[in-house]
């Protein structure tokens, strides 16, 4: 190969260790006309939104689930795609009653679910994946990020969130503080 592509500047500096030669990143689209133009404002919204699939390593619903049930009195979307029947299956038998599944959202529906919920959640590894345009979406429609990692230190440069880390306990508090 002539040029690797990355997403992230992590990823950058990983293949850079490994000699390549040129290494190019190409940030991540959101078209924040569509997320820019918030249907509700911010102390109209509630709940808590997290987006991803059934599996266990890439956006880790477990996790998800162990959040929701930490903080009960906070309502819990989920737009969750299908993946492995086995994790579904898990998942289904230990949501709280404070947590909501949904099945499926077009992609033209994301901007109204990202403006009615305080908060946006990220259980995502960022072992398993690049970076996450969900971060671009929640922050175009104003909707503050908890969020295990930072990727590609997003977060602490652009202050459109906060990273808890592997600590549920204190995942679970930045939630509550920020839900209000």
């Amino acid at each position: 190969a002539d040029a690797i592509l990355v997403q992230t500047q992590e990823q950058e500096a990983i293949l850079r260790q490994r000699d390549w030669s040129y290494v190019g990143i190409i940030r991540n689209p959101v078209d924040v006309r569509r997320f820019g133009q918030w249907e509700n404002a911010y102390d109209q919204r509630q709940g808590c939104l997290w987006i991803g699939r059934y599996d266990r390593h890439h956006k880790r619903p477990h996790s998800l689930v162990r959040l929701a049930q930490l903080c009960p009195n906070i309502p819990f979307t989920a737009i969750i795609n299908p993946g492995d029947r086995a994790i579904e299956a898990e998942i289904r038998a230990n949501r709280p009653t404070n947590l909501k599944l949904i099945p499926y959202v077009p992609a033209s529906k994301m901007p109204t679910y990202f403006s009615e919920h305080r908060l946006f959640l990220s259980t995502g590894s960022p072992e398993h994946e690049g970076f996450p345009n969900v971060f671009l979406e929640a922050a175009a429609a104003g909707t503050p990020i908890v969020s295990q990692y930072d990727f590609d230190s997003f977060l602490s440069r652009s202050g459109c969130g906060v990273v808890s880390g592997e600590d549920f306990p204190g995942a679970a508090e930045l939630v509550q503080q920020l839900h209000g």
